[in-house]
């Protein structure tokens, strides 16, 4: 029965060990196709990326915290940079009225908060911005975006401010003002210059004499128009050597006044605002996937004049731009219903709420191609019309990579979603997902990882997740916990990318591998256990088998040794005993004083040491017991002391007694048992020095439900060697000297005990002392005595 057991156990495990193999290689088959949808996402934002980095003008996005009540930098373009003096690292995260603590007292943070709130752009004048940090004129756009940020395009107006009011301060100090001051009569001859004039003849290497090379040539003749036309002041530029010159000409009633100053990095800002706006100009006429329009809808809002298209009109839908502009109808009938419908509800709101304009719709072009297109328009009232000033742009694949991906992510085996890098928010999830944990996706979408995640607390998550950051990806094991309650393992293959700052996650419920990894480890520790018990009764069988063959080899000893002994001992027992009579007799006969006598006496004791060893062979060689009545051990070990107390108080030893008063009664062949007595006291006694320590204690012992008597007899003599403890209970082993005896008293004791069913133990520590113990069954169980 137990080999048909472990052969179904073996098979149990074999069988769940193959279903785990399989649930593993079911784990990657959706997750190229998903990196492919992926990809042409990224495509997209990498394009707009480049365009917002490389131009000139300086540009800011804000996302709204707090409900409005604060904006943090989300992106901040290189022009900015320059401005204000600061890397894009150190703000991106950070409240904007922390960056620019001057915010507030410019005026432009309340023009944030109008803008997210109404939705309207706003124009904020050039105003002067100040912190502890920078210092500067700027003159903002601000607008709001579809996704609800908050977008701020500026320039820095510095340089005109400050070229404004250095021409208010010309007319002041003229020889200490660092700019240009000269007197000119009216045909054009110099009477006054100050210092800076000459300086700056210095540093263009002009002939001092010759101040005319940096004035305007026509300089008589602008001064005789002006007086013609009554005009007090005029102005004109001059380039020389790569420096541009303004001149403010100021006619007066005899002379004319000069003012001028250096604008030659003025002119050079000019020009690259030039350049951005044709940029500008560029890439609205050239977006590759949209057009750039504004409609004048009237007082009412039920117009639909275009007052500007892009020429992308041909390219976006087959028309030229004086088409639509002559029949504006002809564009939205492009538009298929129920898009149309969708469009015009659309409309009508964002012109009664006066809100922006999101949609995307189908439009079927003159080719029979049907695009998806998305408008982004804002209304504005300007001189009591309708303005929708917006941008339409060819969304048709990405909506097809949406459809795709989409398609792939909601029929997807894996659980998929996307969250953001910052916040852990969940920004998008598939139905596998849903399915798994139990939530909606609209439930999930107002969720982070925190909500879900068992396994982890919010810190150890936030140190994960700047770990991935740095890595680019990982691939993990994690648990998170289903609407129900119920715990899930999941094993987590995660991406970032860097270009958005998003986590793709792709997930595979490993929830039953789990189960049965932990079952494969149960199984695995309860085969160690029994293992390990198995070894452990094998090691104890092995001790007790060897313990069994050394009492067998013992007692088959025993038994040769007694037949060798009692033949030994009926053989030499008759002469000894006839020898011993005749030396008696002839010692009778002589006189004490005789050497005669003293032979005699040495011959007797030989003949009696002899007669004793004959003695003992004769009582080992006895394989019985004699007759057996109820004893008690205690009167036997008093009945007993009487035959070793002479030899005891030769050496002054001290006796202690530690008798149980409530032994339990023993069979026993009484003769022999104090045998054992008198050979273990003797034993303790030869051990002993003078005033040395013996004691003998009794007691009842409980072993498996039997009742033992127990006999100690302990010392604190010599001692035996830990190499002679075997040997001890073996015939003629002895480690007294010479004459002291033969080594067959312990041999003897070995018997007797055997002979009565009971057992003997020794424990000795050479130096330290002996004690033996002896166990005898008792012949009723009674009350057990505490050892």
């Amino acid at each position: 029965m137990s080999k048909q057991k472990n052969k179904d156990q073996s098979f149990l495990l074999c069988e769940k060990i193959k279903k785990l193999t399989t649930l593993l290689t079911q784990e990657k088959q959706t997750e190229q196709a998903l990196r492919s949808g992926i990809k042409a996402y990224i495509q997209r934002e990498k394009v707009f990326r480049q365009l917002f980095d490389n131009i000139k003008t300086a540009v800011a996005v804000y996302k709204v915290v707090d409900n409005g009540k604060d904006f943090v930098f989300a992106d901040f373009n290189h022009a900015a940079e320059k401005i204000d003096k600061i890397k894009k690292e150190q703000l991106i995260g950070k409240k904007v009225s922390r960056v620019f603590p001057g915010v507030k007292e410019f005026g432009l943070f309340d023009v944030f908060k109008r803008v997210w709130k109404t939705g309207k752009p706003e124009h904020h004048p050039v105003g002067i911005y100040k912190d502890k940090r920078i210092q500067g004129w700027r003159e903002n756009y601000v607008y709001k975006i579809p996704s609800g940020e908050i977008i701020a395009v500026y320039e820095d107006a510095t340089a005109r401010k400050q070229a404004e009011q250095q021409m208010k301060e010309l007319a002041r100090f003229p020889k200490e003002n660092p700019n240009l001051v000269l007197r000119v009569t009216f045909q054009g001859e110099v009477i006054f210059k100050n210092k800076a004039v000459d300086s700056v003849l210095k540093s263009l290497r002009v002939n001092q004499k010759d101040i005319k090379e940096i004035l305007p040539k026509n300089l008589a003749a602008i001064i005789r128009k002006a007086r013609k036309n009554k005009r007090q002041s005029v102005n004109s530029e001059v380039s020389i050597k790569g420096k541009t010159y303004f001149y403010a000409i100021s006619v007066g009633a005899q002379d004319a006044n000069i003012y001028g100053f250096d604008i030659t990095e003025r002119k050079k800002t000019e020009k690259e605002l030039y350049h951005n706006s044709k940029q500008l100009q560029v890439l609205n006429e050239n977006l590759a996937e949209g057009m750039v329009y504004q409609i004048n809808s009237g007082k009412d809002g039920l117009s639909r004049k275009f007052s500007y298209l892009s020429p992308a009109v041909k390219k976006l839908h087959g028309l030229e731009p004086r088409e639509v502009i002559a029949n504006p109808r002809i564009l939205y009938e492009q538009v298929i219903e129920p898009d149309r419908s969708f469009l015009a509800k659309k409309e009508k709101h964002a012109f009664e709420t006066m809100s922006k304009l999101e949609a995307e719709v189908r439009m079927r072009l003159p080719s029979g191609d049907i695009r998806w297109r998305q408008f982004v328009s804002t209304p504005r009232i300007m001189e009591g019309v309708v303005l929708w000033d917006g941008i339409e742009l060819d969304i048709t694949e990405r909506k097809q990579a949406e459809l795709k991906y989409k398609t792939i992510l909601d029929t997807a085996i894996d659980c998929f979603y996307i969250i953001n890098a910052r916040q852990g928010n969940i920004l998008e999830v598939n139905d596998a997902y849903c399915s798994l944990i139990g939530y909606s996706r609209d439930e999930l979408l107002k969720m982070s990882l925190k909500d879900i995640e068992y396994k982890e607390n919010p810190k150890k998550i936030a140190r994960h997740m700047r770990y991935i950051i740095k890595k680019g990806a990982d691939h993990f094991e994690t648990r998170h916990r289903a609407k129900e309650g119920r715990i899930i393992d999941l094993e987590t293959s995660v991406n970032y990318m860097k270009e958005n700052k998003k986590f793709f996650v792709f997930m595979h419920d490993i929830t039953e591998r789990k189960k049965y990894e932990n079952d494969l480890k149960k199984a695995k520790e309860e085969i160690e256990k029994w293992n390990k018990e198995l070894e452990k009764r094998v090691r104890e069988k092995a001790c007790a088998l060897k313990e069994a063959q050394e009492q067998l080899f013992q007692a088959d000893k025993l038994s040769s040794i007694g037949q060798l002994g009692a033949g030994i001992a009926h053989e030499l027992n008759s002469p000894l005993a006839g020898l011993l009579s005749l030396i008696r007799a002839y010692k009778k006969k002589k006189n004490p004083d005789t050497d005669e006598y003293a032979e005699l006496a040495e011959m007797e004791s030989a003949c009696e040491y002899m007669a004793r060893i004959v003695r003992d062979l004769n009582l080992f060689s006895r394989q019985t017991v004699g007759e057996t009545e109820k004893a008690n051990l205690n009167e036997l070990i008093e009945a007993t002391m009487s035959f070793s107390m002479h030899q005891l108080k030769a050496k002054n030893i001290i006796i202690i007694k530690n008798y149980s008063q409530e032994l339990a009664v023993f069979l026993a062949d009484k003769r022999r048992v104090q045998q054992v007595i008198i050979n273990l006291l003797a034993n303790a006694c030869d051990a002993l020095s003078e005033r040395g320590i013996l004691t003998i204690t009794t007691g009842n012992i409980n072993l498996n439900g039997q009742v033992f008597v127990e006999l100690e007899v302990a010392d604190n003599g010599c001692g035996i060697k830990k190499t002679d403890i075997k040997k001890i209970f073996e015939p003629f082993f002895t480690t007294k000297r010479p004459g002291k005896g033969v080594g067959l008293g312990l041999a003897v004791v070995y018997s007797i005990v055997e002979k009565h069913k009971g057992r003997i133990f020794v424990k000795s520590k050479e130096g330290a002392g002996t004690t033996f113990t002896v166990q005898l069954p008792a012949l009723v169980e009674t009350r057990t005595a505490e050892k």
